[in-house]
């Protein structure tokens, strides 16, 4: 009996061991929550959200450059102390990063009702530019039609539903009929914005007067809105993430299946209907999602998928399956504390949001991923089969070196489609025709199941 006891409590220090070195700290993080990545290009990845300086001291305004080993400020000015230190919502557009800053001490001497100002700006690779004019609160923007479509919490309160910015111009969408939420401050009505088949779809904390728009619906200039059959059902449900895979709409927030929706807070979006994601879904709210190497990455603060213990999974298109189950330690129950965002930069996976440790292990609001399951293969796999691929990024061709012999390879692009097929051994590829932007190669050898992936920047 002695020596069960013994057994099992070793393997739970092993298995509590083990489990600690599946994710490592970034210089010891950030004060507060991080919410959001983007990737400058392959040498710089940008980290957005409401701190100040890092834990280690460097002084930030909500925008931290990370270069794969130590952080640094954006530009090449300090921190500027007038600040209310918030970033959030990067995009590129016109091939210039584009972020929102919030609550900005210093824009225009104007009043601005609660919860603040903010602004878009944009980053040249030197310095910030603000390009747009001043909102109460953006929540999240988005490209359509060469232009920018701003979201903010009190869009629909007697007044814009949300803005189109041509960079020039401001042009206000005036969409009534929505139903004021009973307290505005603890509800933002869009939070998510995203072009899909040629219409901006708005999601959120949403309710139309005649009932027939919940949670989501679709515009374009021409139609108008579009109901999305009714949306998302349910008293307390809402929105929190879109994203685009194998060219379907998936959504994700805080929803039932019990409340008539197809799976437990994520669902996916034909155009035309509902479908589900798996047979149950999550287990709780879905924050993050992001498309990489042919999957797509679910993160939020649920702790199960498809009832099984998860706190990072993975959907192939037909099934899930769990990327990482560590322990999590959320700031609150509250939209800040949850895994926010993703990112896949120099080949390796970041998470950011708002908690504190992982595993035991203090992180501060952002993580790297140096696990045991890779992001295609394990470990002893992926080191086998690692192909040397050159030059990256790359302009015209780009060429592979590999001992092992290549069966096939698939270009793919950011939104899971499949752009290009190659067999037999090749080792050289035209990229010439295809668009600037980031790519997964997916290399399969012969006698191995899974592919290895590398992300290709096409310029």
């Amino acid at each position: 009996m002695m020596q069960k006891t013994l057994l099992i409590a070793l393997m739970f220090w092993v298995s509590l061991f083990c489990h600690a070195q599946d994710w490592t700290d970034l210089n010891n993080g950030m004060t507060t929550n991080v919410f959001d990545f983007f990737a400058l290009n392959d040498s710089a990845l940008l980290l957005l959200g409401s701190f100040n300086e890092t834990v280690n001291g460097l002084p930030l305004d909500g925008i931290a450059k990370w270069n794969g080993a130590q952080f640094s400020t954006l530009t090449s000015q300090p921190a500027n102390s007038s600040w209310s230190h918030s970033a959030s919502a990067a995009l590129s557009f016109n091939g210039i990063p584009h972020f929102v800053l919030n609550a900005l001490d210093d824009f225009e001497d104007i009043e601005i009702p609660w919860p603040g100002n903010s602004r878009i700006c944009a980053y040249d690779g030197n310095e910030l530019t603000f390009v747009s004019p001043v909102f109460p609160n953006i929540s999240e923007f988005t490209t359509f039609e060469n232009q920018l479509v701003i979201g903010y919490a009190e869009s629909f309160f007697g007044g814009a539903s949300f803005y189109l910015w041509d960079g020039l111009n401001l042009d206000s969408v005036s969409v009534n009929g929505f139903i004021e939420p009973l307290d505005i401050f603890s509800e933002v009505l869009v939070q998510e914005l995203l072009e899909f088949q040629g219409d901006i779809y708005v999601g959120g904390n949403i309710q139309y007067e005649d009932g027939n728009i919940h949670e989501v619906f679709s515009w374009n200039e021409q139609s108008g809105i579009g109901n999305l059959n009714g949306g998302i059902q349910g008293f307390a449900s809402n929105v929190q993430i879109m994203a685009v895979f194998q060219e379907e709409l998936i959504i994700g927030g805080l929803f039932w299946q019990d409340e008539g929706n197809a799976t437990n807070c994520i669902v996916g979006w034909d155009g035309s209907s509902f479908f589900p994601l798996g047979e149950i879904g999550a287990n709780n709210r879905v924050d993050a999602l992001k498309v990489y190497g042919g999957f797509l990455y679910a993160g939020g603060f649920f702790t199960e998928m498809e009832s099984e213990p998860c706190r990072i999974a993975r959907w192939d298109g037909q099934s899930w399956e769990c990327f990482s189950n560590s322990d999590i330690d959320f700031n609150n129950l509250g939209q800040g504390g949850a895994i926010r965002d993703f990112a896949f930069f120099q080949d390796e996976m970041y998470i950011c949001g708002g908690f504190h440790t992982i595993d035991g292990e203090q992180v501060n609001h952002v993580a790297k991923y140096i696990g045991p399951l890779s992001l295609t293969l394990d470990v002893e796999e992926k080191a086998e089969l690692r192909s040397t691929v050159y030059p990256n990024p790359v302009d015209h061709y780009v060429f592979i070196e590999s001992s092992k012999e290549i069966n096939t390879i698939e270009i793919v692009d950011s939104m899971g489609r499949v752009c290009e097929v190659y067999e037999d051994n090749v080792s050289q590829l035209d990229l010439r025709e295809f668009s600037s932007g980031i790519y997964s190669m997916k290399i399969w050898y012969s006698h191995y199941e899974i592919p290895e992936v590398h992300q290709l920047v096409v310029r």
